[in-house]
């Protein structure tokens, strides 16, 4: 067939030719220059016999044509103002001079249904037409059916050029641009007809009318002309010849831009006869249709080295659309050297939509051997919802019609759809029985690369079974009951979207066909998928190469997916099936095949994934599908084997039995998801991730108000979600219910909801639901987890209650570094109800277990030094007494010698206020008590060395992280506190000690020989009391209160439980662990907190207040007169502050006592620093009112650090709301970097105080010595660091206003003075006389 028509085509062409070179009878001419003047070109071939004087075309015009007559126009451009007609005329001829006339119609008002402006041709013969360019044309036609609704009227459609029954035409180097419908329509044409060099661009239906059409050109064969209606009623219409042995030739033609318009009416209209018209125009085919019905038969139609670019159809073919239909047959189509590029269409077939259709409700004949090839075609980033390529269409028959597609050498690149990117083979209408036939296209030597579906793979849901996903899209070729032929080198390459998805098809590969599959990704298999009764047909010396193909799903690069092997693999189709089957044992004639770097996402089946791979054991010569093998052995009868990794690495199977995993326990918490403890296994092996299983409560007591059930029947991932009752027995049912019916049954017990969820109405619901459920601390849930949300620095945790209530979940602060921070704004709570998990989630992170993580796990101890009690191992704890000699005791004994050698007081007006700052910088925690972290390591660093700056004035040295140390095995925060009590008792035993050695005689040569005088006297005891109380102050205050610290636990509804021991959560507060402890805090806070804090602060106000008859009785007399025996000792606390504000001494330690205080009084954070906040105010109010101080720079030294403390902890209650709000921006950086430098702020300017004073002292030695002279200013310094030697002795007589008094004699005051106990004011001794007098 093929052979004959190409000779046939050969003859044609000669034809042809001999056609053109015949002489014209007559020839009318319309000159270019005059229009109306006859002359005779010497160089033009044809002679003119007529001009014609208009300069458009016109009716009268074409009625003067004759037989045998060719208009020539030798004009560049004609108009056009009326439709013209030509009819029963032969050897007619329209021919341009230069090749390039433009013929415009005139613009016309439309949706009017305006006749418009075109040519018409009816039953003309020879006709030709060459070099013609029409222009916004479009005449009102009628098309080829008939519409019984409207009395057999035909339906409209616009056309440029209309040619009806006409025959042997030749159309050359004509163009058809921007027609106001179709551009050229040719209705039962037959003869030779050749299209060449033509261009048919822009031509499209207009919006506002509702008529078909719109293709570049549009060619029918119909059943029923529409000039012959009155043939179309009888049997006339089936004899007619004019749709017979047609050749049509269109090549080097260009079809751009074109855009057929939707279908307005029904598609399918009856006529009298039975018979069904098939309404084709602008049905399909943007640039091209074909339409080939009623008796057509034995027409061939050449399309070569056709240009097809951004032509669209509403429905079919955006590019070319080639319908067979009725009893068309023997008709043949031939496309090649073709290029198809960015055509769409809406429906389906991109580029291309070809096939055959034949009504099964009709009697009539099926079309019946007609063959399209297509060869040498590139297919380029067309588009269509299916078929964004090339869609094959077919109706199926009860016997092989021999109608066939073939396509050799084409390319697809970059096309898209929704299913069959490149090609889409579909079934129109299927008849339902089992000897079905359809066409089986074949590809022989075919590239596809780069195709993609539209929809996305990600899309797609695990919860679907494969075969209803094959709607959704996918399959580069997608083919349903179809049957395609491979053959040659055939590629398939990055595509996107399953390279071949064969649903109920069989893929046939040829003899000696390489065919490979590289890099396609697909949902279910990479490369090829076989759904439902699909196979791979393979004949000899195939060969297979499988590389680097992925699928979301299982089967990276196959994926076989059957319904009749998952029921029973005995009736079931083995994937690989062979044309000539192999002999037994051998591998000869078997194909090859090479799978490499293939991947599924869900690691099922890496390279191959099968229902079952039993049906395939009779590949390997068994007697039945029943007899099972191996999966290895049964794909090595196949031909297929793996090497160098596991086997089950690259293929699996459905599940066929289930695993039991009864190792982990399992919490079936009410309204919870859980995973089932058991796994589906396949035949490899490999445990299955989802599966398709129903579930079933068999137990379920309906008197029982409160009846489990489930929330749904179904899973795919062994997850089920269970309500009801907690601590209720049921039995659940599980089985597979897809096909295989394996099942089994399991025993549960409902579990207590996880903490920060109560249980109601049969699941467990978030506790801040409801008021009456909220637990402090708690703020949000997530639901889908069931996990609360806790903020960070609070302690969640299970406690014991009774013997019918075992345990009960409690909330409460957690101590700085005892809890795990989480994520740095909020702790996930564990979503199952297990006091285990609640307690690695809260404290294993710091080595740490138990209520509000009080104890140090197995081998560890709280370590000394740490800010925050970590618990360490117990390595060193061997060496801790050294540690603690070498840390404690001689710092203090070092600090102690300098202070007593070189009497330093720290009380004085410069140092007052910084001593205060260092001992409550803990109640000023720039981490909020661990409430608000200090992520960024340089800010760490600063924190470190602000302890190591601070800590000294407060005896607790080296109190960071690094340098703690294991004081003894086994030692809890009480024991380790404690040891700070035996501090303060050696810290007091080493003045005194000092003091005497240093006032024995060896040791006051030594001072005469180092220090040229003695530097010890009766006041070196005093001042080394007064460094001791002071400094060790704040030690025992914060060493009282985190003994006595109370933690009130907080359970639901906020109501409390008993109280227990902050830092060791694990002890009731004051229970008979806790009171030894306790009481020791307490003696030392009575002894060193309480009564040297009412002694400063009582003695100045008794003067000031009580009155004068009081102090005159004698008993007042008495006590006061003890008391002026300590003077001394008040003096080096109370001589730097005014008379009448001496009481200060003692309002300075309160402010220490009180700050440090409000940790141990107040469980909440917030309630925490804003009673600090209010304190800070105060002082900071009083002292800038009152002015204590004697001089003005001591008060401006101690208003800027209380300033500095109220700013830190204002900052300090900013960050810790900013982070209970989960706010994480950048502005808290920012703050926290000024908060440390505030707090640097009093460190600095002390070091460069002592360096001034430093270097200030040796100008004075240098002045001493002559070799400074002084210029007669006074150059002496502040009292702080000025020796003995040259210090002025200033003397002062203070005494209350109120006092009597009457001195005697001069000799009979006792002046005492210490020149070293007060730098700024002096202090004298009176002796009080008994008899009132007046001062």
């Amino acid at each position: 067939m093929k052979y004959t028509s190409l000779l046939f085509l050969f003859f044609f062409r000669l034809q042809f030719l001999h056609g053109v070179e015949q002489k014209w009878s007559h020839v009318v001419c319309i000159d270019e220059s005059t229009g109306n003047t006859s002359f005779h070109d010497t160089d033009d071939p044809v002679t003119c016999n007529s001009n014609i004087a208009n300069t458009s075309l016109t009716q009268t015009l074409f009625n003067s044509l004759t037989n045998g007559t060719l208009l020539y126009i030798k004009a560049s451009k004609l108009s056009m103002s009326e439709s013209l007609s030509l009819s029963y005329k032969d050897q007619i001829g329209l021919h341009s001079k230069l090749n390039n006339t433009i013929i415009t119609c005139e613009s016309i008002p439309l949706g009017v249904n305006h006749t418009g402006y075109g040519i018409k041709f009816i039953r003309v013969s020879s006709l030709s037409l060459r070099g013609l360019s029409f222009l916004n044309c479009g005449a009102l036609q009628s098309s080829t059916s008939v519409n019984t609704s409207t009395s057999n009227h035909p339906q409209l459609f616009r056309s440029a050029l209309y040619l009806l029954n006409c025959t042997d035409i030749d159309l050359s180097y004509v163009r058809i641009v921007s027609s106001i419908g179709t551009g050229l329509t040719l209705f039962d044409c037959n003869g030779v007809v050749n299209i060449t060099n033509c261009e048919f661009k822009d031509n499209a239906v207009s919006k506002k009318e509702s008529f078909s059409g719109g293709n570049g050109v549009y060619i029918e064969f119909t059943y029923c002309s529409p000039d012959w209606f009155a043939l179309c009623t009888s049997d006339e219409a089936a004899k007619r010849t004019n749709n017979i042995n047609s050749h049509y030739s269109i090549r080097d033609t260009r079809f751009i831009g074109n855009n057929a318009s939707r279908l307005m009416t029904n598609s399918h209209l009856r006529i009298n006869n039975g018979g069904k018209s098939f309404r084709g125009m602008g049905k399909g085919g943007g640039g091209l249709s074909v339409f080939l019905r009623g008796n057509a038969k034995y027409n061939v139609f050449y399309l070569e080295n056709l240009n097809f670019t951004s032509n669209n159809a509403y429905n079919y073919g955006g590019g070319l659309y080639l319908h067979f239909q009725d009893s068309s047959n023997n008709n043949t189509v031939f496309l090649s050297g073709s290029y198809f590029h960015d055509n769409r269409a809406e429906q389906s077939g991109g580029a291309i939509n070809i096939g055959f259709y034949f009504p099964m409700q009709t009697h009539e004949a099926p079309p019946r051997n007609n063959a399209i090839e297509i060869s040498g075609t590139l297919f380029e980033r067309n588009s269509a919802e299916v078929g964004g390529g090339v869609l094959l269409f077919s109706s199926s028959n009860e016997e092989s019609l021999n109608n066939s597609f073939k396509f050799i050498d084409c390319i697809w690149r970059e096309n898209e759809g929704m299913s069959g990117s490149a090609v889409m083979c579909s079934v129109i209408e299927y008849l339902p029985t089992t000897n079905s036939i359809l066409p089986e296209p074949l590809f022989i030597d075919c590239l596809f690369e780069y195709n993609h579906i539209k929809q996305s793979l990600m899309e797609f849901s695990y919860n679907e079974p494969a075969l209803e996903q094959t709607q959704r899209g996918s399959g580069t070729i997608y083919m349903k009951l179809f049957t395609l032929h491979f053959g040659g080198n055939t590629q398939f390459m990055h595509n996107n979207g399953t390279a071949i998805y064969a649903v109920n098809s069989i893929i046939k590969i040829a003899n000696d066909t390489d065919i490979s599959f590289f890099s396609n990704r697909g949902n279910y298999g990479g490369a090829i998928a076989l759904v439902g009764l699909s196979s791979i047909q393979v004949g000899i010396s195939v060969s297979f190469n499988f590389t680097s193909n992925n699928a979301l799903n299982d089967g990276g690069a196959i994926n076989d997916y059957s319904i009749d092997k998952l029921s029973s693999h005995q009736f079931g189709l083995c994937f690989i099936e062979y044309t000539y089957p192999p002999p037994c044992n051998s591998d000869e004639g078997k194909a090859t095949f090479v799978f490499e770097d293939n991947r599924s996402m869900k690691n099922s089946g890496n390279s191959i994934y099968s229902s079952s791979l039993q049906p395939c054991s009779l590949l390997c010569c068994s007697s039945s599908s029943m007899t099972t093998l191996s999966p290895e052995k049964i794909l090595k009868c196949i031909g297929i084997s793996f090497n160098g990794s596991r086997f089950s690495y690259h293929v699996a199977t459905e599940g066929t039995s289930f695993d039991y995993n009864n190792k982990s326990s399992i919490y079936y918490i009410p309204g919870k998801a859980f995973k089932l403890p058991v796994v589906m296994v396949d035949e490899v092996g490999s445990r299955l991730k989802t599966v398709p299983l129903r579930g079933m409560i068999l137990n379920n007591d309906e008197n029982d108000g409160d009846i489990c059930r489930l929330e749904h029947l179904y899973t795919y991932n062994y997850h089920f979600t269970l309500f009801g009752r907690p601590e209720r027995n049921v039995t659940l049912a599980v089985g597979t219910y897809f096909f295989r019916n394996i099942s089994f049954k399991m025993e549960l017990t409902l579990s207590n909801c996880p903490p920060g969820f109560n249980y109601d109405n049969g699941t467990c619901k978030c506790s801040i639901s409801n008021g009456s459920w909220s637990y402090i601390g708690i703020y949000a849930c997530d639901n889908t987890a069931f996990s609360a949300l806790a903020y960070i620095g609070y302690w969640v945790g299970y406690i014991p209650v009774n013997d019918t209530r075992p345990e009960s979940l409690i909330t409460t602060t957690c101590p700085l570094g005892y809890c795990d921070t989480g994520n740095g704004t909020e702790i996930h709570l564990p979503s199952n109800p297990s006091s285990t998990e609640l307690d690695v989630i809260m404290c294993r992170s710091r080595n740490r277990t138990g209520i509000i993580c009080g104890s140090c796990i197995e081998g560890h101890s709280v370590y000394y030094h740490s800010y925050t009690y970590r618990c360490g191992p117990d390595t060193y704890c061997h060496l801790g007494v050294l540690f603690y000699i070498l840390s404690e005791i001689l710092p203090l004994t070092i600090i102690f010698s300098i202070v007593i050698m070189f009497r330093l007081n720290f009380t004085s007006g410069y140092l007052n206020g910084y001593v205060l700052f260092a001992q409550m910088l803990d109640s000023l925690s720039l981490e909020a008590n661990g409430a608000v972290l200090i992520e960024q390591e340089n800010q760490k660093r600063a924190l470190e060395v602000l302890h190591i700056l601070y800590s000294p004035f407060n005896f607790d040295f080296f109190t960071i992280e690094p340098l703690s140390f294991c004081f003894s095995k086994g030692w809890t925060f009480l024991q380790v506190t404690s040891i700070k009590f035996l501090t303060l008792t050696i810290a007091l035993m080493l003045v005194i000690l000092l003091v005497v050695i240093m006032r024995c005689s060896c040791c006051y040569k030594i001072q005469l020989l180092c220090f040229k005088s003695k530097i010890t006297n009766s006041a070196s005891l005093i001042q080394g009391l007064s460094a001791f109380l002071v400094l060790s102050y704040g030690l025992c205050c914060n060493s009282c209160y985190k003994i006595l610290n109370i933690a009130m636990p907080n359970g639901m509804g906020h109501r409390g439980h008993a109280a227990r021991v902050f830092r060791m959560g694990n002890l009731e507060y004051l229970s008979n662990e806790h009171l030894p402890y306790a009481l020791l805090a307490m003696f030392f806070f009575v002894a060193m907190v309480v009564g040297p804090t009412l002694f400063l602060l009582l003695q100045p106000l008794g003067y000031k207040f009580l009155p004068e008859k009081v102090l005159n009785y004698a008993k007042t007399r008495w006590v006061f007169k003890r008391i002026e025996l300590a003077s001394p000792f008040l003096d080096t606390f109370q001589g730097c502050f005014k008379d009448r504000y001496r009481f200060f001494a003692g309002l300075y330690l309160i402010y220490r006592s009180v700050a440090s205080g409000t940790f141990a009084l107040y469980n909440s954070r917030f309630e925490v620093y804003l009673v600090t906040e209010v304190i800070l105010v105060f002082m900071l109010a009083l002292h800038a009112w009152v002015q204590p101080y004697k001089k003005k720079l001591h008060n401006h030294i101690d208003t800027g650090i209380f300033l500095i403390m109220v700013i830190v902890n204002t900052l300090t209650m900013y960050r810790y709301h900013e982070t209970q709000v989960q706010t994480r921006s950048t502005s808290l950086e920012i703050v926290t970097d000024f908060q440390l430098f505030l707090v640097y702020v009093p460190a600095t300017c002390l070091a460069f105080a002592l360096l001034f004073y430093t270097l200030y002292g040796c100008l004075n030695l240098l002045k001493k010595h002559g070799y400074w002279k002084s210029n007669g200013e006074d150059d002496s310094l502040p009292d702080l660091l000025v020796s003995r030697e040259i210090r002025t002795r200033r003397w002062t007589l203070r005494r209350p206003s109120f006092t009597t008094f009457t001195p005697k004699k001069p000799e009979e005051l006792v002046l005492k003075y210490d020149s070293l106990t007060d730098f700024s004011c002096e202090r004298s001794t009176i002796k009080i006389n008994t008899t009132k007098s007046t001062q």
